[in-house]
């Protein structure tokens, strides 16, 4: 009797010995454009589709931020998931307010930058237009538009 179970409690363990944490890496954020040095480039990496473009509302996001201190600007965000599907959205807070400032019509005043340099005519592109595959020591280039 014991042969027949010590199999089968070896299988039944198998499962928890498999577990382990998820694999992450360092995404290396490389940002252009930027007329001026004053403030901080704040970035948010979305793994999930959920308040993408939006840094403020800061659902699925790790978020980043670094001086905007030349007209290239180079950052890292760590713990990024590999093999996951994120997007990258950021923002130039010129004014150090820690918002993305807007005008009347919901337009951004301060210059924005989305993964894979997407956009959209009237309004912030879908996660699906920013969306990538994170790989170990990704660089990532993007670059700022005014509005």
């Amino acid at each position: 009797m014991i042969k027949k179970l010590l199999p089968l409690a070896i299988l039944a363990a198998l499962p928890f010995s498999a577990v382990q944490a998820a694999e992450t890496t360092t995404l290396h954020v490389v940002v252009t454009g930027l007329k001026t040095t004053t403030g901080t480039i704040r970035a948010c990496v979305f793994t999930t589709p959920t308040a993408f473009p939006s840094c403020e509302k800061g659902v699925g996001t790790i978020k980043a931020e670094t001086p905007a201190n030349a007209p290239t600007v180079k950052f890292d965000v760590p713990g990024v998931p590999v093999g996951a599907t994120v997007a990258v959205s950021l923002f130039a807070d010129v004014n150090d307010n820690k918002k993305m400032d807007r005008g009347m019509m919901g337009i951004p005043k301060e210059p924005i930058g989305i993964s894979n340099n997407a956009t959209n005519s009237f309004s912030a592109p879908d996660f699906s237009k920013a969306q990538f595959v994170a790989k170990p020591n990704m660089t990532v280039n993007i670059a700022l538009r005014y509005y």
